[in-house]
């Protein structure tokens, strides 16, 4: 493993993980009958 392509590895991680829960987030919240 890279210790200086750890941030981008990291940074990569939190965009795709974005782009999973984004899409769930906006899936729930018009569910929910406020």
């Amino acid at each position: 493993m890279n210790v200086h392509g750890a941030g981008g590895s990291l940074e990569q991680v939190g965009k795709i993980m974005l782009q999973l829960l984004l899409p769930f987030v906006l899936g729930i919240f018009p569910a929910v009958d406020w």
